[in-house]
């Protein structure tokens, strides 16, 4: 249970949802003295009796999916009584350079900042292995290490995304000929990556002004969560369409 307040994972609308958001707001930053938007500040107690259990069973490798982030701190803080233990930490996302999925980050005064700094510090510097999709992140994390001078044993491996064949199923009945270029993207859109998604429509009008011909082979279709501002910014622009949530199956349908 991650006993995270649920309000402040939405966007309350009226004035009881508002004032229930406000104080949930304010109990949660009494609790946090870093990032009070992370869902995983409160699982300390809990994350810590669990893993260290599992430990106690026989695991001796403990790996952690980031994001969100507290619970990499927490958990790395048992390598003191588990040296043995093989602590691994997953990005799925930067941490505190992340600049489109913020977590949160962005709402921090200077001194919750350095804390969350401080915490980020303490895992790269402590698990064993830290493994990412994205060399960018790697050596943002080496370049910590360096800046602050400390001397660790730290592996840092690059494990890029893939695909598993075993997910897709070509199939000549269902491609479909209608001689376009389709690009398709499936997952979240994250509000902070808008203005990439402003100037690329912005782009795509140009094209449509100066190439026609080349504008009207191309289409571009998206699957998954999308920003409110999504479908205004790209109003205009008739060959990028939005499908909303589907299923896994269905998208790879659709790359198929």
């Amino acid at each position: 249970p991650r006993k995270f307040p649920y309000v402040l994972s939405t966007i309350p609308k009226t004035f009881f949802e508002k004032l229930h958001y406000v104080l949930s707001l304010i109990y949660i930053k009494l609790f946090s003295s870093a990032n009070y938007y992370d869902r995983t500040i409160m699982w300390r107690r809990q994350l810590r009796k669990y893993v260290g259990k599992k430990i106690e069973e026989g695991y001796n490798n403990i790996l952690v999916n980031c994001a969100p982030f507290a619970h990499a701190y927490y958990v790395i803080e048992l390598k003191e009584k588990y040296p043995e233990v093989n602590f691994v930490a997953d990005f799925r996302d930067p941490w505190i350079n992340n600049n489109t999925a913020n977590y949160g980050l962005s709402a921090m005064n200077n001194k919750r900042f350095k804390q969350e700094y401080s915490r980020q510090k303490t895992v790269i510097s402590k698990y064993d292995i830290i493994t990412s999709v994205y060399d960018e992140v790697l050596d943002y994390f080496k370049s910590i290490l360096i800046k602050e001078n400390l001397t660790t044993s730290t592996k840092f491996v690059a494990i890029p995304n893939g695909l598993d064949k075993e997910d897709f199923s070509i199939n000549d009945n269902v491609i479909k000929e209608d001689g376009k270029l389709k690009f398709i993207f499936g997952g979240t859109f994250y509000t902070k990556a808008l203005h990439v998604f402003k100037e690329f429509c912005e782009d795509l009008l140009q094209l449509k002004t100066s190439y026609p011909n080349i504008y009207k082979e191309l289409q571009f279709d998206f699957y998954g969560t999308i920003p409110d501002e999504f479908n205004y910014i790209s109003k205009e622009v008739d060959i990028i369409k939005f499908y909303g949530q589907v299923s896994k199956d269905k998208i790879y349908e659709m790359i198929s």
